[in-house]
């Protein structure tokens, strides 16, 4: 998510559903380093609030913190109309127990 793409986003108005994956780190990173022995700096951040920044360019957002969230955000923002996002929150840890691509 960037801001000139949000903006562009705003600015013809597409009717489109974005949707933010937030697990507050580079956590697919982590896992792969982790499973490696390497350093994991620079993977975890603080919070992030992107519904605000979405909302700042005046995009609708609408947070989903499990399945029926995201199927009833979905849902609206079907009926919306209009740019939205639907900001998921993960729990990264999901990661660590997946096998490496690497």
């Amino acid at each position: 998510m960037y801001a000139g793409e949000l903006a562009t986003w705003k600015r013809l108005d597409i009717a489109m559903i974005q949707v933010i994956m937030v697990d507050n780190g580079l956590t697919q990173v982590k896992s792969k380093q982790l499973k490696k022995g390497y350093n994991t700096e620079s993977t975890s951040f603080e919070k992030i609030n992107y519904k605000k920044i979405v909302e700042s360019f005046g995009i609708d957002a609408i947070e989903a913190n499990n399945v029926t969230e995201l199927v009833d955000g979905i849902k609206k923002a079907l009926e919306l109309d209009k740019p939205v996002s639907i900001v998921v929150k993960l729990d990264g840890s999901e990661y660590l127990r997946m096998p490496s691509a690497v």
